[in-house]
């Protein structure tokens, strides 16, 4: 969605609260933020001297189904999308450059699955890096966190697998926002590690 642009400024007013209005009976009003006050920490990440510009919306689905309704929403519209976790990584893909809309994984924190056997773990975005190294623990499996944040990072796709016993990383995956085309429908990729080296 990089090609998109933020919401018109001038005499968009009204096309500012259409579009808030289809996210709200998309959502539910409990899902979409828009307060100045509230968008204030959506607007920077931990990336240092980078800008801090205000997201047109911030929305924070609780499924799939409804991360694929914004998506819809914003394809149709041309805007800017910026998927967050809590804001700890350090090249500024969470700040909101261009307005738009920030996506909070913050409520999809689920674990679903634990596949031991196969070293991977099928997770909702908005999964912690410590509380699922907490639920890997009893299979002597560990989770490599990639930074000192791993206490409050997040995981940032739905289904993973890079978990460390006495061996390398294995991976399989449903693509993180729905396939990358826009289209907001949602595909599964990959499958059971089925390897020997583990």
């Amino acid at each position: 969605m990089d090609k998109g642009q933020a919401i018109p400024e001038g005499g968009s007013l009204c096309y500012k609260r259409e579009i808030i209005h289809e996210l709200i009976e998309r959502l539910g009003k409990e899902n979409v933020i828009t307060g100045r006050e509230d968008m204030l920490c959506y607007s920077y990440d931990a990336t240092p001297d980078v800008p801090d510009p205000l997201p047109d919306v911030v929305v924070t689905p609780v499924s799939t189904g409804q991360v694929s309704q914004v998506i819809q929403v914003a394809q149709r519209r041309k805007i800017p999308v910026y998927p967050r976790g809590s804001g700890t990584n350090l090249s500024g893909g969470a700040v909101p450059l261009k307005g738009g809309i920030v996506v909070s994984m913050l409520k999809m924190a689920d674990i679903l699955e634990i596949d031991a056997e196969n070293l991977t773990a099928t997770v909702q975005p908005g999964v912690i890096i410590q509380d699922l190294n907490n639920a890997v623990s009893p299979h002597g499996l560990l989770y490599p966190p990639r930074s000192r944040h791993s206490g409050h990072r997040h995981h940032g796709r739905q289904r993973c697998g890079m978990f460390r016993r006495l061996a390398g990383p294995k991976i399989r995956g449903d693509k993180a926002l729905c396939n990358g085309t826009g289209s907001g429908s949602s595909r599964r990729a990959g499958g059971p590690f089925r390897g020997k080296n583990r």
